[in-house]
């Protein structure tokens, strides 16, 4: 897919013709996202950066004279690949190996996270967290937070 056939696809799924079948599993999943956010919000231009910025690292014609190679697997030792992948809540970047298929997820590097975005934490004397939604078995040991179980 060419620069001006994706700015197309991109430009018509932000007036809602999704297209689907771009020849690309990352470009289809960037652009579902673009699709499936709110217009106006910053979400909606947060997704079409992200698709830009998928497709700059798919396409082939693009040089920036900067080679980049990615760390070897720990299972196999070929070398991984970064990727953007759809995940339930938002896209997450990862390193995949071609060989075998072990993924690494990144930290989310879209997350804006501010020190007021952060909830308060209360302790007890064994150093557990007891604010609400976090649980520890008889042993002591974490077995819920508020964002897993």
């Amino acid at each position: 897919m060419s620069r001006s056939e994706f700015e197309d696809a991109l430009a018509r799924t932000v007036v809602g013709q999704l297209r689907t079948g771009t020849g690309s599993v990352s470009l289809d999943v960037v652009l579902r996202d673009v699709a499936n956010s709110v217009p106006g919000l910053d979400t909606r231009v947060d997704a079409i950066e992200v698709a830009r910025f998928v497709f700059a690292q798919l396409d082939p014609t693009a040089d920036d004279g900067m080679p980049w190679r990615g760390p070897p697997c720990p299972s196999c030792g070929t070398e991984m690949n970064a990727e953007i992948m759809s995940t339930r809540n938002s896209l997450r970047g990862c390193e995949r190996c071609p060989q075998c298929d072990l993924v690494f997820l990144l930290p989310d590097l879209f997350a804006v996270q501010t020190r007021g975005d952060m909830p308060a934490l209360t302790d007890n004397a064994a150093n557990q967290i007891t604010t609400a939604g976090y649980a520890y078995d008889g042993t002591g040991n974490l077995t819920a937070t508020p964002m897993a179980t």
